[in-house]
Parts: C-alpha cells; structure tokens; sequence
C-alpha cells in the first residue's frame, strides 16, 4: 500500500449544495486517488451531505461542536498525509492539475506552506459575494487591503512583500514576521497547503491548544520560517452564494465573537491574531472607528472599489462599514453592563458549548 502524500479536511453542516461540486473538483484531479483522502468533517448535518461524503467515499469524522474551527482541529489530528489541505465545504478547484503542481512546489526546501491563486466568485452567487469573497468584512479591508479575488491577490502581495523567487508554476514571497504585518491568511481555508509533518515536529507542544495554533498557523509559521508560497494559476471558484440577510448575521456574529468569546471562536479573529503579531500591532485597529464615522473616507473607498472592479456592489463597503462601526459600539457596551448573549453558529440556530481546550 502506497503512503498517503496528501490530507483534505472539508468542514460540513448541512452543506448538500455545494459538497458535491468540491468533491468532483477532487475527483478529476490528474493526482493518484490511492495517495489522496478526503476527511469530511461533520457537525451533525441532517441534510444529504454525509450521503454524499459517503458517495465519494470520504472519510467522515464527526464534528460534536458544530463550528468549523474545531472541525479542522479534529481533521489535523485524524489526517495521515505528509501534507494538508484545508478546502471550505464551498471551494472548488478551477485546475485538474492543482494538486499535482502543488506538490512539487514543496521541493524547495525553503516552502512549509502555500496558497491558492485567490477565489473566482461564480456569477450564478448572490452579488454580495464578489465583497465577501475579496475583502470579507469592511474591519479586513481596512487593516489589511488584501484582495482575495485572483485578479488581484498576486498584485496585492507582490506589492507588500519581497518575491524571493519564481517559476512558471508559482511565486515565493519573503514576509518578515518582526517588521511587517502578516497578510490575512488562514492556510487550512481557501485551498491553503502544508507540510504537515514539518507542523507536527516544530510545533509538537502548541498542538493540543487548538486556540492557540490552527486559527493562526500562518503566523506560527512565520515565526520560523518567513517564506509563503503562492501558486499561479491556481484558484478556486468560492460558491459562497450568502444573501445579502445571513452575511449581516455573520458579521454580527464575527464581531460578538471578538468582544465576548476571545477564548472560543473569537480566537480566530483580529484581536487573538494580533497578540501573535507581536509589535506589528499597532494603533490602526483604533482608527477604524473615526474612518467610518467619517463618511466621506470609506465612501471614497467604495467608489474606488466600485470603479476598479468594475461591478457596483462595492458601493456597499460604505453602508457596511458605518454597520460594523455600530455593532462594535453596540456590543462593547452591552459587555461594559454585563450583558453576555449565547455562544451559537452565526445564523444563530446552533448554541456551541464553551469546551474548547
């Protein structure tokens, strides 16, 4: 029996519509099947998702938290392949070749970890999506300016960071984790890969404190090695397809979690990510506030948006933005009087418990 070379982890719950198109991207890929497993990583779905699963005979692993970032802790432990790959239960390989080309990037020795080429945002998807899938929220966008969408993540990067070496297949960027801040990367999403067995020599006592180390392997990482590798030609298509409605109960969620579950899912998020920044940190996070009250700056902002990707959907990043700055308002002072709101799933429908370690 031929080892394993690569792990997939998918985090589901209810994820029937758009399963299947990633476990097909998989399925053609030109890599051989027999040193490939899928591990499909369950939250208690009671749709057809885990009949699907079973259909591309995945390896499922069930979740009993829910939430997708214990998901992803579980699939580390349970995965046997020399190197990993983290894929949302809504992210499809656009290249047959994808897992074949990233494997031989990992023959420079200086590569532990790689990304995708950035996300194609299918038009079929709700227009909100072409902003969530390229900024996330209007807080992202502010502090980092990194584009996801594959027109322009490659420019973003090359224009922030040092490229130490390129090829027809992929691009090397040096980032030095002391004095720049670390672009926003979560390498067990979005198609990230890496070494995993390098992973579990270097960081054999942070393994255990799921908060601590998946969430921010990335910056983890760095802090041993400062190159990151990016992949050409290699994006996913991201079948988000959130309306309008659920991306503000998500980024109401995002914001709860930050402000009051810091130790759970909020871990995750900007301000456990910072502390890992070191003194990249610094005052931006605080201007935020005045930028959006301001109006006119993240107007500009929008219009710029607007006019440079050519779809006026990006006209929203202004009303977003004065959103955001009320629900931190909102929720700080709600923490001030001591007012907690339940830990759940950001629709709201699923309480978590709080047993994260």
């Amino acid at each position: 029996m031929k080892s394993l070379e690569i792990s997939i982890i998918i985090a589901t719950f209810n994820s029937e519509r758009t399963l299947g198109k990633v476990l097909e991207s998989i399925k053609k890929q030109t890599f051989p099947k027999d040193k490939l497993e899928i591990l499909v990583v369950d939250g208690g779905s009671y749709d057809k998702t885990l009949k699907i699963a079973r259909m591309y005979k995945c390896k499922i692993i069930k979740n009993p938290m829910v939430e997708p970032l214990t998901a992803k802790y579980l699939g580390f432990l349970k995965a046997s392949g020399k190197y990993l790959i983290g894929l949302d239960h809504d992210e499809v390989f656009k290249n047959r070749q994808s897992l074949e080309k990233r494997l031989k990037v990992f023959k420079d020795r200086r590569v532990k970890a790689l990304h995708s080429s950035g996300y194609i945002t299918p038009r079929s998807c709700s227009p909100i999506n072409f902003y969530v899938n390229e900024f996330g929220d209007p807080f992202s966008f502010f502090i980092y300016k990194l584009s996801k969408d594959v027109r322009f993540f490659a420019k973003s990067l090359r224009q922030k960071y040092k490229v130490v070496y390129e090829n027809d297949n992929y691009f090397l960027i040096k980032i030095l984790h002391l004095d720049q801040r670390a672009p926003l990367m979560e390498l067990l999403a979005g198609g990230g890969m890496v070494d995993r067995e390098y992973i579990l020599k270097k960081f054999k006592k942070l393994i255990p404190n799921k908060k601590l180390f998946l969430p921010h392997l990335h910056l983890h990482l760095l802090s041993i090695n400062p190159y990151i590798a990016v992949m050409k030609n290699d994006p996913l298509y991201h079948y988000s397809a959130e309306s309008l409605k659920k991306y503000l109960l998500k980024l109401e969620w995002r914001v709860r979690n930050n402000i009051y579950f810091s130790a759970e899912a909020g871990s995750a998020g900007f301000l456990k990510r910072e502390e890992f920044e070191g003194k990249n940190a610094d005052i931006k996070k605080f201007l935020f506030i005045p930028y959006s009250l301001s109006i006119i700056l993240p107007l500009l902002d929008a219009f710029y948006l607007s006019v440079t990707r050519g779809n006026a959907i990006f006209l929203i990043h202004f009303p977003l933005s004065i959103f955001t700055t009320a629900l931190i308002i909102y929720h700080y002072l709600r923490r001030v009087f001591g007012f907690y709101p339940a830990y759940t799933s950001y629709d709201g429908s699923s309480k978590i418990l709080k047993q994260w370690r």
